[in-house]
């Protein structure tokens, strides 16, 4: 909530969202390969998919 305007608030969220999303392809990776928990690598994916709906509400509202 720092930054200077609306326009520069959104585009750090657009970035935090890119990078919740390259988390997400880093974590199927580590499903596809079977490494870990997989109870934990489940958990994780949830994590980050309701994080990342989490973001794209918060841009739609800001947006509006």
């Amino acid at each position: 909530s720092a930054k200077s305007s609306k326009k520069d608030y959104r585009n750090y969220l657009e970035t935090s969202l890119g990078s919740a999303y390259e988390l997400e392809t880093q974590l199927m990776i580590i499903d596809r390969l079977n490494f870990g928990d997989k109870e934990l690598r489940d958990k994780l994916l949830m994590a980050v998919d309701e994080e990342q709906k989490m973001i794209m509400s918060f841009i739609n509202a800001i947006s509006s």
